[in-house]
């Protein structure tokens, strides 16, 4: 199975904890490429790069996409381009194993996610979040997911490509423009709303 790990930063202050997350990448993962999208890299994390031959840098912006709602548009660029499989990681993680040998072996089928278990307004229990959204609940998870570490394959490409239309979806667009206290729990994120999805 043809697999990358796919990374998406927009902010140059976020550049130190990138770095430290290609390092341990690097350092943990050998063998296994890895797909940066860095817009605004200056000359300096170009030169820095260049020791790492494993790192594709994108520079290019991915069209409409910002910020944590990246990750779908960013999934399906890397499927679109022959990987089967994509592990995204958000940019202020640390790996201290070789996390590519925790997927080896899992069936296409299966969609990886961590649990975002920090808080009350986590809980998921009830399936707020796919209620809110006006979803059928098929099944309820004990707690929100979170979406600082996926896997992804072929087989979810229409899983990101729903998740992606929810993101841009009016309603969505309008709550992010509001503080984040101030959304209701359905609308936090990224993350709520793949929740309510997989709901």
């Amino acid at each position: 199975m043809k697999s990358t790990f796919c990374l998406a930063e927009d902010r140059e202050l976020c550049e130190p904890a990138l770095k430290l997350l290609l390092l341990s990448l690097n350092m943990h993962c050998p063998g296994v490429t890895i797909n940066l999208f860095y817009p605004p890299a200056k000359d300096s994390f170009l030169a820095w790069i260049k020791k790492y031959p494993k790192i594709h840098l994108k520079t290019a912006p991915i069209a409409n996409a910002y910020g944590w709602n990246v990750k779908p548009q960013a999934i399906m660029h890397m499927l679109d381009q022959g990987y089967d499989e994509v592990i995204w990681i958000d940019s202020d993680v640390i790996v201290n194993r070789n996390i590519s040998s925790v997927m080896l072996g899992l069936k296409s089928d299966v969609l990886v996610a961590t649990e975002d278990a920090l808080g009350d307004e986590r809980d998921d229990r009830n399936a707020l979040r796919a209620r809110l959204w006006g979803f059928p609940v098929g099944r309820v998870l004990p707690f929100g997911l979170n979406t600082g570490v996926l896997r992804a394959s072929r087989n979810h490409y229409h899983l990101m490509e729903r998740w992606w239309k929810l993101l841009h979806s009016n309603t969505y667009q309008d709550y992010q423009k509001r503080p984040w206290r101030e959304r209701p729990v359905h609308m936090l994120g990224d993350q709520d709303v793949l929740t309510a999805l997989l709901t």
